[in-house]
């Protein structure tokens, strides 16, 4: 009888170790990129991969928008719209959260209106999103956005590429958009040397170790499968 309740013990503790480190949700995509030529809001949608409503807590964590973006920026989960202050900056107020039907696919989006503000170029959004009870299931959501002077009609391959932390000490997260086709990903320093070579494991951006090369500035070039750079942007190692 104590070997029986020994073995069910052990069979309950390894059952409720693989459901707590299971997922309980998706986002439809890593990274979502939006040009504002042509649209004003883009989807990343949320799966409940569980039978039962999951609520998810989330905050945006990072960005390099500009001031006038930042005041005319939303993002609407399955509840409710939250724009400007009330998302960023970070601080204890900005958490939000959203219940998500079981077995079911629902709104998670950045929008930001075609006119809003005067400052062009690309930019980057990150939201973290977590289980509320359950806070190590987590996925990390990013938003890639292009906003191009108003008289350029179209956005060349290479411009949706954002590199950060700038300056950065231990890695350098490049991302890009996965239309671009990038293989490889090569770091120069200052005189055209090449120091290190990355190849990246997903298409939409890549995590570079740059620990260990001196302090300075530097090149990365994004290259496709032809060989051909696509993009080049410069950081600085600290």
């Amino acid at each position: 009888m104590k070997k029986f309740f020994a073995t069910a013990a052990f069979a309950c503790t390894t059952l409720f170790a693989v459901n707590s480190n299971a997922q309980s949700f998706t986002m439809h995509k890593d990274t979502a990129t939006l040009n504002l030529a042509v649209a004003d809001y883009v989807y990343n949608n949320v799966t409940n991969t569980t039978t039962s409503t999951v609520t998810l807590e989330w905050k945006v964590f990072a960005t390099d928008f500009p001031a006038d973006w930042l005041s005319a920026v939303g993002i609407c989960d399955a509840a409710n719209c939250f724009s400007g202050t009330s998302i960023w900056p970070p601080t204890a107020s900005t958490l939000h959260e959203s219940p998500y039907p079981a077995s079911a696919t629902n709104d998670f989006k950045l929008q930001i209106p075609i006119g809003a503000g005067s400052t062009s170029g690309t930019y980057y959004l990150r939201v973290r999103l977590n289980n509320k009870f359950a806070t190590s299931d987590t996925a990390i959501a990013t938003f890639i956005v292009t906003r191009t002077a108003t008289s350029v009609s179209s956005v060349k391959v290479g411009n949706d590429v954002v590199v950060y932390p700038n300056p950065a000490t231990s890695s350098l997260n490049v991302l890009f958009d996965a239309a671009s086709d990038i293989k490889s990903i090569a770091v120069y320093n200052i005189i055209g040397k090449q120091v290190s070579l990355f190849r990246p494991t997903d298409n939409a951006g890549a995590s570079l170790n740059v620990e260990n090369i001196p302090s300075g500035i530097y090149f990365v070039r994004l290259m496709n499968s032809h060989g051909d750079v696509v993009a080049t942007r410069k950081f600085t190692k600290q």
